[in-house]
């Protein structure tokens, strides 16, 4: 089975977020909140507890990122239940214009990404570390000849999350039929990249 990486060709336009965010009392030597993780994976979904998008201008798209959180039109969330795809669940999602609070638009759904996968190594540069609570803040040392590739074992759902953004999120060939189906002109808004199993775990 081919993996793609989902990446959108445009953001809404300047979305202004209201997100409570999941956190603890921050350290009082560094000042910073340390945010729960589920296990080794920082995705966006595990810092946010309450979903609420604003944006400046209606959207015709009925599937998009928002603050890297994945956004559908309800009519095409139903869809995706109705066709058994896995890896999620649904929330509603608060959805407004910045400017016109009071203009209606169609309900939405947070397609929480509930589904993991696993991706080759990224090198981080420890920058500090705290004396008090050990915590270690680090950085992605950049490389322009880097790939993304997947290890094994591979997805085990429709929707994953990588470990990193620059990877964001994968979904399989069944997800691919079916926006293929669902929206036959989904290249306007929406680029699948198909992503490769690892040289040295492909042997």
């Amino acid at each position: 089975m081919s993996y793609y990486r989902l990446q959108f060709q445009a953001a809404p336009a300047e979305e202004g977020e209201r997100f409570e965010y999941k956190t603890h009392e921050p350290c009082s030597q560094c000042g910073f909140r340390f945010i729960e993780y589920s296990r080794d994976f920082q995705v966006p979904e595990d810092r946010v507890r309450r979903f609420h998008l604003e944006l400046w201008d209606e959207l015709e798209e009925p599937l998009f990122l928002g603050a890297d959180l994945l956004v559908a039109r309800t009519d095409f969330a139903e869809e995706m239940v109705k066709a058994g795809l896995t890896g999620y669940r649904l929330e509603e999602a608060r959805v407004t214009l910045r400017d016109r609070p009071k203009v209606v638009l169609p309900s939405y759904q947070w397609v929480i990404i509930t589904g993991r996968c696993r991706t080759n190594d990224v090198w981080r540069r420890v920058v500090s570390t705290c004396p008090q609570c050990h915590g270690t803040f680090t950085e992605p040392v950049k490389s322009p000849v880097r790939n993304a590739y997947l290890r094994l074992p591979l997805p085990e759902h429709d929707l994953s999350r990588a470990r990193e953004r620059l990877v964001g999120i994968v979904v399989s060939q069944r997800f691919k039929d079916f926006l293929t189906g669902v929206c036959p002109e989904y290249e306007r808004f929406v680029e699948l990249k198909e992503i490769s199993l690892e040289p040295q775990q492909g042997k």
